[in-house]
């Protein structure tokens, strides 16, 4: 095979490896920092991770969908999202301190402790 089509071919299955790369990678919030609610019964559902420790400044977002609704309600601070089977929900720590927070239809507790 001559040189010239050699060389195509490994530009090609390189624009088709990054091609790909980009189809199947899934893009984090640019902080990194993120909470689902994993479980399908009242005696599982929880928060994933249950605790997070971020630096002052950080944005942690939520993310959930599930068989049944549930929110993020802080009792410090007067931040909370919706309630739905389906949400998502992003606060922005300002201040270094642990804070607590429930889903308050099922009662599971996760806290962000900011250094």
């Amino acid at each position: 095979m001559p040189a010239r089509f050699r060389k195509r071919i490994v530009v090609v299955a390189a624009l088709v490896a990054v091609a790909a790369a980009a189809v199947f990678t899934t893009v984090s919030p640019a902080s990194g920092h993120h909470v689902t609610i994993k479980g399908s019964s009242l005696v599982t559902y929880h928060f994933m991770p249950k605790s997070l420790h971020v630096q002052r400044g950080a944005t942690v977002h939520w993310s959930w969908s599930s068989n049944a609704p549930h929110n993020v309600t802080f009792k410090s601070i007067s931040a909370h999202s919706a309630t739905g089977a389906s949400e998502t929900f992003s606060h922005k720590f300002k201040k270094a301190g642990t804070y607590r927070y429930i889903c308050t239809i099922h009662d599971f507790k996760g806290k962000v402790v900011v250094g």
